[in-house]
């Protein structure tokens, strides 16, 4: 029955993809342009003092049943609280540490504060590319605990998004006793055959989107359903590409600037809440600022990790590891912050059947990079949750 309701020729999924409230066309064409012609003139020096404002470094990590070792690349601030609370902050695709620079300042200071790490994912940002295959989420949480036992914490707390959001799960579930409590701003979930009335969650959405009130699921967990359809109609083609032929498309966009420029900003223009653009501006320019995109593409770019970065989506396909961690329960307490912009945004009661929820908030604004777009709701939500639960 909610097979046939989301999934039938027609129906509420086709729909998805032709409503203009739900889909978002690519950056226009003067946009990409004035982009590449800014970075043409990018300041990378004044990039790389923002970037070593906080202590960088790398260290060896080869998680079990790898040949090879690997450089991974962290930021690692401390508070001056001899109390501060080990915080690990992961980031997705295309995103990189940079989400997270801004907010290292307000994170180690304050009540309660915390030690900071940012790690770029295996294949990302400065860390370096794999050299063997296999390193999808499972290696690299593997890699993300080996950091933390390196900088002497037995136990910590994590945070993620996008990628980082499905990594932090995975630390979590392969590492129960290390991880105290996690966060994310897109939790990984799924109908429960447990139970039941999350089928009817999905059942009854397209009622519920309509106004006609039901006990199983709101109109705006309805339209949070929408959306994760939308993404599946008319967002994921990039995902499907990069998950079975990553290298055709790796040999284009690191032959080509504009190429790596025009793939990674379309993201950030779909995927944030373009409803706060001010008119007669455009996104992302407008939400992120020319210094965030630039350096964030410069990272891919002039490290060549486009490549590495998008062969993550082939390595986690090929080892089935969503299906797996969309069946596992995390233990560890968790809190959730859902932007109203945000891709994935699944009813409460399906995260619930994946997590230890135990916060759930909901910001005013933002989209799909949350640290990004709603900076002060990110830092108060991480710090009223971890605050209590760490």
């Amino acid at each position: 029955m909610c097979r046939l309701v989301l999934w039938r020729k027609g129906g509420w999924y086709a729909e998805a993809g032709r409503r203009g409230a739900w889909t978002t066309p690519p950056p226009p064409l003067l946009c990409l342009q004035s982009l590449a012609l800014k970075w043409a003139s990018f300041d990378w020096r004044a990039f790389e003092a923002r970037v070593n404002a906080h202590p960088n470094y790398t260290l060896a990590v080869r998680p079990p049943g790898k040949a090879h070792a690997l450089d991974l690349h962290f930021m690692h601030a401390k508070s001056a609280d001899p109390d501060a609370i080990p915080l690990l902050l992961l980031h997705g695709w295309p995103g990189s540490f940079m989400e997270f620079i801004d907010i290292i300042p307000d994170l180690t200071t304050g009540s309660p504060a915390f030690e900071v790490i940012v790690p770029s994912l295996p294949g990302f940002g400065l860390s370096a590319a794999p050299a063997e295959p296999g390193w999808g989420l499972a290696a690299a949480a593997d890699a993300m605990a080996e950091l933390m036992t390196a900088l002497g914490h037995a136990r910590f707390c994590v945070q993620g998004g996008d990628w980082g959001a499905m990594v932090a799960k995975s630390v979590a579930v392969r590492h129960p006793a290390r991880v105290a409590a996690l966060h994310t701003n897109m939790p990984v979930a799924r109908p429960a055959l447990t139970r039941p009335w999350t089928l009817a969650q999905a059942a009854l959405a397209p009622m519920a989107e309509r106004g006609l009130k039901n006990p199983f699921i709101s109109k705006e967990e309805a339209l949070g359903l929408r959306a994760i359809l939308n993404y599946a109609a008319v967002e994921s083609g990039y995902m499907r590409q990069q998950s079975t032929r990553p290298q055709t498309l790796a040999y284009g966009l690191s032959d080509s600037p504009a190429g790596t420029l025009a793939w990674v900003s379309e993201k950030f223009h779909a995927w944030a809440d373009r409803g706060a653009v001010p008119p007669g501006q455009e996104a992302p320019t407008a939400i992120f600022g020319d210094d965030t995109l630039l350096g964030n593409v410069s990272l891919y770019w002039l490290n060549r990790r486009i490549a590495s970065s998008i062969r993550f989506y082939k390595e986690v396909e090929a080892g089935g590891e969503i299906k797996a961690l969309l069946a596992s329960k995390c233990a560890a307490p968790t809190g959730v912050l859902m932007c109203p912009r945000e891709l994935f945004r699944p009813p409460r009661a399906w995260v619930a059947a994946g997590y230890n929820l135990k916060r759930w908030s909901r910001a005013a604004a933002g989209g799909h990079f949350a640290a990004l777009e709603a900076r002060g709701a990110f830092v108060d939500d991480v710090r009223a949750f971890f605050g209590e639960w760490h």
